[in-house]
């Protein structure tokens, strides 16, 4: 089933029995399987499998795990409980808001809380709370005129103005750091480390 105001084209596949909501826009070589809700946002290439919530932005080569090498049922914690269920335990959950960087990874049966940002490159092997930000800090090898030098990335780094959903409708733009959202409550104020 696909909503209403869709864009679905370029060589995208849909699995079958995937429900697609209103005004999503799934492109170029993209492969889904699952749930979307409104205004979901998957452009380009990648792999996904789960429950994607309203308004989030799936990036490209995003790949979602499916298998467990030790082919045993993925569990699942439903609050405080353990659970194995007997089907789509191994599907991915993004909860409303969220953004992931490109090529980031997910294993089997994590679930990704609202309002989160998964930075480029990241594995994420655990489930992520709501309102938390991953990023990867990289550290870069170059060898240059047999000379070795090494760089780490920079802690510190902004990762630019990025916008905020609020489950009210309302949309503020806020600088992202590496640790906290600034300006959201309970997170890093200007000038914290």
């Amino acid at each position: 089933m696909i909503g209403d105001d869709c864009v679905i084209a370029n060589y995208c596949k849909i699995g079958d029995f995937s429900v697609i909501g209103n005004r999503n826009r799934i492109g170029h070589c993209a492969e889904f399987e699952g749930i979307t809700f409104d205004q979901v946002s998957f452009t380009h290439y990648g792999e996904v499998f789960g429950v994607v919530g309203t308004a989030t932005d799936i990036a490209a080569g995003v790949t979602i795990g499916v298998l467990r090498f030790d082919d045993l049922p993925q569990m699942q914690k439903v609050q405080g409980r353990t659970e194995y269920p007997e089907k789509f335990g191994n599907a991915v959950y993004f909860g409303d808001y969220s953004r992931t960087g490109i090529a980031s990874l997910y294993m089997p049966g994590v679930k990704v809380g609202s309002n989160s940002v998964i930075g480029p490159a990241v594995l994420v092997e655990k489930d992520v709370p709501s309102h938390t930000l991953i990023h990867l800090d990289q550290q870069q090898l170059v060898k240059k005129n047999g000379e070795l030098t090494v760089t780490a990335g920079d802690r510190n780094a902004s990762m630019g103005a990025w916008p905020l959903f609020y489950s009210n409708g309302e949309v503020a733009m806020a600088e992202i750091t590496r640790f906290a959202w600034k300006g959201e409550p309970g997170g890093a104020k200007p000038g914290d480390p």
